[in-house]
């Protein structure tokens, strides 16, 4: 279901998102919240948070936020993490903003998304995250 943020905005707004990679964004997600981030991926994995901040920032499908129950996207542009500077120039170009160089901030310390992850994990996430990955075309 679109995030009902989109629907209180204007309509002539240029309106852009960002997605990431599934694998990433969850092994993120992960070691960010307080209730998982001591528990072992698989268990997680198998044990979703279901709501409130955890629910957002571990398990919510970032489909669920931008497309509406008729498969419509509530944006015109979605950036990738993956290619976060590029993205943004294009952005800016498209609301006629010289391009800026991001910082970097928040930068967490931890292996590769791959690394976090057997055969079996790695299923339970592409199962879980099946539409993201789809709709964005992320492969592992």
């Amino acid at each position: 279901m679109l995030d009902a943020e989109f629907a209180r905005l204007p309509a002539d707004y240029f309106r852009f998102s960002i997605v990431r990679n599934p694998w990433d964004r969850f092994v993120s997600g992960w070691k960010y919240c307080a209730s998982t981030r001591t528990r072992p991926l698989r268990e997680v994995l198998e044990n979703l948070p279901t709501d409130g901040h955890d629910y957002r920032h571990v398990t919510r499908p970032q489909s669920a936020i931008l497309f509406d129950a008729d498969g419509r996207c509530g944006v015109e542009f979605v950036m990738r993490y993956e290619s976060l500077q590029s993205d943004f120039d294009r952005v800016r170009a498209r609301i006629g903003m010289a391009p800026i160089l991001l910082p970097r901030s928040n930068v967490g310390r931890r292996h590769h998304y791959r690394d976090y992850f057997d055969a079996e994990t790695r299923e339970l996430l592409a199962r879980h995250f099946s539409e993201d990955i789809e709709r964005f075309g992320y492969t592992f």
